[in-house]
């Protein structure tokens, strides 16, 4: 049998991909490689942008609904709360299963523990092996995270920047959750180069730390750091860590999808380089490459379209929020302090995750702050 599209990865841009082409009558086979539900090492952060870019309610999946954050730096701390919420948190066991579900219930063909070994050829078609078998579509859209075949298929030789991340969900008493409730704790000071957090869950907390360059090298280091110096976890077992990857974003110039194979996801490094925010990006190239191929079906320029539309949507933005991360982690002992000194620059951070800001303007408005804050310090008017 030839399908129309292979979907390889089950995560929220396969499952999206996967919903979208099947919903449109097309014959979608979808691979994952592990047993579902699985797990995901994720904090588990999902952004109002990314809830309203979905055609159906998940509310009934929230854990908790954030409306302001903890920001620390070292032994300080500052709390600040916004009228809106900018953020949900869920379990991304339960989330990307239940995104699973719409694509199978929209018709996908879902087939897991189907690990997709490699990619090849036949006449106009894809085919694609597993430890399984041999399938055959007419398209691959590989989600299939940041060790992708699909994307080692089209770069070989590519080498990619990644920010290492250490995570684990720990089971907190009621009354430590409920000083977090509502909150995102996010800590500039415990990681070079990098940052860490804890979420608030129904009954426990996610916490991790992601670093990179240097610090990714020492990132178990760090991460036992972090959590020695937080009192809320005082005498809460710590199980063992989830390693995991985030990559960053290729360059202008690497396509995102070419000889009918598109990368969506992690598999096509589509993170925010200064939040590490993926799941956002994973659902919106689901469903640019799912809209893509059901307006050009079997139009040679489908793949350069698709290219042309994840880049214009996403890169420039990237590019500025690269910026922001290189001045962050350049100055962050200054820019927290900017922060405690002008509490309204802070909210900034909000309106960037709900996305109702540009990382261009951000990095332009603080740039001027810090200047003027060093000026300030050293009495040049």
């Amino acid at each position: 049998m030839i399908y129309d599209v292979i979907v390889a990865g089950m995560g929220p841009a396969g499952s999206t991909a996967g919903y979208y082409l099947s919903k449109a009558g097309l014959k979608v086979l979808a691979l994952e490689k592990e047993k579902l539900p699985r797990y995901k090492p994720c904090g588990g952060g999902l952004t109002t942008k990314t809830v309203e870019a979905l055609d159906f309610g998940v509310s009934e999946l929230f854990l908790d609904t954030i409306h302001g954050g903890i920001f620390t730096f070292k032994d300080k701390a500052l709390k600040l709360m916004c009228d809106m919420p900018y953020a949900y948190t869920v379990n991304r066991r339960e989330f990307d299963y239940f995104l699973t579900g719409k694509a199978k219930e929209a018709g996908a063909k879902i087939i897991d523990e189907e690990r997709m070994t490699k990619i090849g050829k036949k006449d106009s078609h894809i085919l694609v092996e597993t430890v399984r078998g041999t399938y055959e579509g007419k398209y691959l859209l590989g989600a299939d995270g940041v060790n992708s075949v699909a994307a080692n298929f089209l770069y070989p030789k590519v080498k990619r920047k990644i920010l290492a991340a250490l995570e684990s969900d720990v089971k907190a008493p009621a009354d430590r959750i409920e000083t977090l409730r509502g909150l995102f704790q996010i800590d500039f000071g415990s990681i070079p180069l990098g940052y860490s957090w804890i979420f608030p869950k129904k009954n426990y907390f996610s916490i991790g730390s992601a670093g990179m360059g240097k610090s990714a090298k020492k990132i178990k280091e760090f991460y036992k750091q972090f959590i020695d110096a937080q009192k809320i976890l005082n005498g809460i077992e710590i199980d063992k860590a989830h390693g995991c990857t985030l990559p960053m974003p290729y360059s202008q110039n690497v396509k995102l999808a070419k000889d009918r194979v598109f990368l969506l996801g992690d598999a096509g490094c589509l993170v925010n380089p200064f939040t590490g925010e993926g799941i956002y990006f994973a659902v919106e190239s689901g469903k640019t490459a799912a809209g893509t191929l059901i307006n050009h079906w079997d139009n040679p320029k489908a793949e350069s379209l698709y290219d042309k539309a994840i880049k214009e949507k996403f890169y420039f933005e990237f590019k500025w929020a690269h910026r922001l991360m290189r001045l962050v982690n350049a100055f962050p002992g200054l820019s927290y302090q900017i922060i405690c000194d002008h509490k309204e620059v802070m909210h900034v951070y909000f309106e960037l995750l709900r996305g109702t800001l540009t990382y261009e303007q951000t990095v332009k408005n603080l740039t001027v702050k810090i200047s003027k804050y060093l000026k300030s310090k050293i009495g040049i008017k």
